[in-house]
Formats: structure tokens, C-alpha cells, sequence
């Protein structure tokens, strides 16, 4: 008697297990959302010189805080109270000005999308992802950025993707773009009915990692030529 209630246990335990697989195997897969990029590029070192208004060569030195990168439409200098996009404010060590003017201090703060909340017109459910432009610096790493000063702030912002090189020890450049993972991303709407969400997949289309790259393994000197600087400068 007791091997038969053995053999029963091992048979509902088997059981209960196959049953908890087959809701995995065959569960749905999650919603497919397309988000078109329609940011503003730039694709080659004139356009990238014409559409920023400073250019500067230095370091990264820390990040100092998150920030709201969306901003109130009727006044710049605040943080929308609409909508979030997290915003990482590095401080950055100029050593060089290829472009316009930065002050007498050579340390400047630079925000860097982090995050985006995709908007949905027709309800209040928050989806939030990593900005598919979304680019870590590394500290110790020499750098070329091309900004632009964001009005009724204390910081620069990005005039368009992609606006990073990295310097090389060799004195060459390469253009700094976002993984190409983040453009294929899963996240979860968080809906405006308290205890709802729902798992989706958001695919982002000619964002800045699918652009084409035209500047990597180009020399600084030559690159600085086009630019109007000069590596003595």
C-alpha cells in the first residue's frame, strides 16, 4: 500500500510540473510595438559641425544626478510635470574647443538620455524603455561631443544622434553609437487601472545604431581639419 500511495504522489508531482510547463510553452507571446525614429541625425562631419553649436574635446569626470530630460514646452528651464525621460548629468572636462564658447571654467555638465516614456494618446499607461539612443561614457576615455546649450539651464544637451567619437591612443577616431540591443527591447505597460500590465516587445526603427558610419578610423588631425580646429589648439 504505501509503495502504491508512493507511486500516486510521484505521479501528481509529474503531473502538476508538466502542467506548469505547458502554460509556458504555450503561452502567448507579448504585443509587438513599432516606434518609428524620426530624431534628428546628422550622418557626416559637416552636418555634424553646422547642426551643433559647441564642440569640445576633454574627459568625462562623474555623473552628478539624474535629471528630467523632457522639459516644459512654455519654459525650457523646467523639467516637464507631464511626462519623465531620466536624463544621466555628467560632468565633463573640457580640454579643447573646437566650436563655439564654454566659459572661463573648463568642467561642463552634459545630459545624456538614459530613458524615454512612450506616450500613448488614447490612455494614461506609462510604458517606459531605455532610450534606444542611449550611449555610457566611460571615464578615462578621450572624447570628441557635439552639444548644444540647453536655454534656462546650466547644462548642454544633444543636438542630434550620434554626437560622440572616441579618441584613440593611434590618434584615430571612431563614432560612438548605442548597442544594437536596444533596439529591440521588452518592457511593461504599466496601465492607469490599478494592478494591470502587460509584458510588450518594442522594436525601434533607424534609430542611431542602424545609421551608417562614416567616421570611424579617420585621423584626429584630419578630423580636426574639417572641423576648423587643430590638434595645437
Amino acid at each position: 500500500m504505501r509503495k502504491t500511495w508512493l507511486n500516486i504522489a510521484a505521479f501528481i508531482s509529474i503531473a502538476v510540473a508538466a502542467f506548469f510547463i505547458g502554460i509556458q510553452f504555450f503561452d502567448t507571446a507579448p504585443r509587438v510595438i513599432r516606434v518609428d525614429g524620426s530624431l534628428h541625425a546628422a550622418y557626416n562631419l559637416e552636418e555634424m559641425k553646422s547642426q551643433s553649436e559647441v564642440i569640445v574635446v576633454g574627459k568625462f569626470v562623474k555623473m552628478e544626478r539624474k535629471i528630467n530630460s523632457a522639459r516644459d514646452l512654455n519654459n525650457p528651464g523646467l523639467a516637464s510635470n507631464t511626462v519623465y525621460h531620466e536624463g544621466e548629468l555628467y560632468q565633463f572636462k573640457a580640454d579643447q574647443v573646437i566650436k563655439g564658447e564654454i566659459g572661463k571654467e573648463p568642467i561642463i555638465r552634459v545630459n545624456i538620455p538614459k530613458t524615454k516614456e512612450l506616450a500613448n494618446l488614447d490612455s494614461q499607461d506609462i510604458l517606459s524603455v531605455t532610450d534606444p539612443n542611449y550611449i555610457k561614457p566611460e571615464f578615462g576615455k578621450s572624447y570628441m561631443l557635439f552639444l548644444t546649450p540647453i536655454k534656462n539651464t546650466d547644462y548642454y544637451g544633444i543636438p542630434f544622434f550620434p554626437y560622440i567619437l572616441e579618441i584613440h591612443n593611434n590618434q584615430t577616431v571612431s563614432l560612438v553609437k548605442p548597442h544594437p540591443s536596444l533596439l529591440s527591447q521588452r518592457s511593461t505597460i504599466q496601465s492607469a487601472e490599478e494592478g494591470k500590465s502587460e509584458d510588450v516587445l518594442v522594436h525601434f526603427e533607424n534609430f542611431a545604431a542602424s545609421y551608417p558610419d562614416q567616421i570611424s578610423g579617420r585621423k584626429l588631425s584630419e578630423v580636426l581639419s574639417a572641423l576648423g580646429g587643430s590638434p595645437s589648439e
